[in-house]
C-alpha cells in the first residue's frame, strides 16, 4: 500500500495534480515530502485526551490564512478521531493548517499555486 500511494504522489506531483490526504493520506502525503511521524500519538501527547471515534467530538483549531481556513470558514472544526500516529517533522514546505490541544498537528497544507492539503480526520465520515 505504502509503495502504491507514493507512486500516486509522485504522479500527481510530476503533473501538478492537486492532493488531498485523508487520515493516512495526510501522513503519507508528509512523508513523500520528507517529513515524519511519530508512531504512537500517546506516548507523545501523554496528558491528552485520547479520542478515537467517528463522531465529531475534537474540536481543532483552523489557522488563520490557510486554505483550510478559507474552504472551512471558520476558526474551530469539530471533527472525529480514528488515528493513532501525528505528525513530527513537517514535510518540505509544508505548513501547520489545524491543531488540536498541546500543540498536536491535526491538518497541514503546502501553500503555492498548487493545492495540497491533509488532514487527520475523515471529513466523509461526518455529517
Amino acid at each position: 500500500r505504502d509503495d502504491l500511494e507514493i507512486a500516486a504522489l509522485d504522479v500527481a506531483d510530476k503533473h501538478n495534480i492537486p492532493v488531498l490526504g485523508i487520515c493516512r493520506g495526510s501522513q503519507i502525503l508528509n512523508v513523500f515530502y520528507k517529513g515524519s511521524l511519530y508512531s504512537e500519538i500517546k506516548e507523545i501527547y501523554k496528558d491528552a485526551p485520547q479520542i478515537r471515534t467517528v463522531m465529531p467530538k475534537k474540536c481543532v483549531d483552523i489557522t488563520p490564512d490557510t486554505n483550510l481556513n478559507i474552504i472551512l470558514d471558520t476558526s474551530c472544526c469539530f471533527v472525529n478521531s480514528l488515528h493513532h500516529q501525528s505528525f513530527n517533522r513537517l514535510g518540505d514546505g509544508f505548513a501547520v493548517a489545524a491543531k488540536y490541544e498541546f500543540d498536536m498537528i491535526q491538518a497541514t497544507e503546502r501553500p503555492g499555486e498548487r493545492f495540497l492539503l491533509g488532514v487527520q480526520w475523515h471529513p466523509e465520515l461526518l455529517v
